[in-house]
């Protein structure tokens, strides 16, 4: 299983969620399944914010080796595709008719969508992380039964 997370730069909310989803099956064992995250407006090879870096590292993952990328068919065909808002969701959805794309919180049955933090303080970058790890725990239990 592949999940690709999709935001606007992919510097900020999909590589913590990209982290967070790693992270979290690995402590689950599931080494079968991966994450990978890229933004529909990337500039490629840019790296992870730093309040986004801290942010993951206070679950222990790291966003260190992070390279931004932008949204291409090789990355979500054969994936399922989690954006991080509706407006993403409506444009990946259009962009690739064939893709398996969902709204993060819509699946994950959490309210609102996850906020873009950039240019917003730590606080900003830590409540987003939150909201981003709930909904992927939401998503693993449920796919655990």
């Amino acid at each position: 299983m592949r999940y690709v997370f999709v935001c606007m730069g992919n510097t900020c909310r999909s590589p913590m969620a990209e982290a967070i989803m790693n992270g979290e099956l690995s402590k689950r064992g599931n080494f079968d399944a991966r994450a990978e995250s890229c933004g529909v407006m990337a500039y490629e090879g840019a790296s992870a914010n730093e309040n986004a870096k801290r942010a993951v590292s206070k679950y222990g993952y790291g966003l260190d080796f992070h390279s931004a990328r932008r949204i291409k068919s090789e990355i979500v065909l054969g994936s399922t595709v989690f954006c991080m808002d509706k407006s993403l969701t409506d444009c990946v959805r259009a962009a690739f008719p064939n893709a398996d794309v969902y709204d993060l919180c819509t699946y994950a049955g959490v309210g609102g969508a996850i906020s873009d933090p950039y240019g917003m303080g730590q606080d900003a970058y830590d409540r987003c992380a939150e909201k981003i790890r709930s909904c992927i725990l939401k998503i693993l239990d449920f796919e655990a039964q």
